[in-house]
């Protein structure tokens, strides 16, 4: 059996650590992302490595536009 979280709003509402509170709460072992995402968070002063635990992930997806 397989679990599926989707999220669908704005990745920074309501602030821009939400992506990472939900795969932490949720222990997301495959994370799908966007390039617009990653745009959209790219910029933002979090360091998301030292504040929250992501070990669950063991693999992130993207797809649509190209990477920059």
């Amino acid at each position: 059996g397989g679990t599926l979280e989707l999220y669908e709003s704005s990745p920074d509402v309501p602030d821009t650590d939400r992506l990472w509170q939900l795969a932490e709460r949720h222990r997301v072992t495959m994370l799908g992302v966007s390039p617009t995402l990653i745009r959209t968070l790219r910029g933002r002063e979090t360091v998301v490595a030292a504040r929250f635990d992501l070990s669950s992930v063991h693999t992130i997806g993207s797809s649509g536009e190209p990477w920059d």
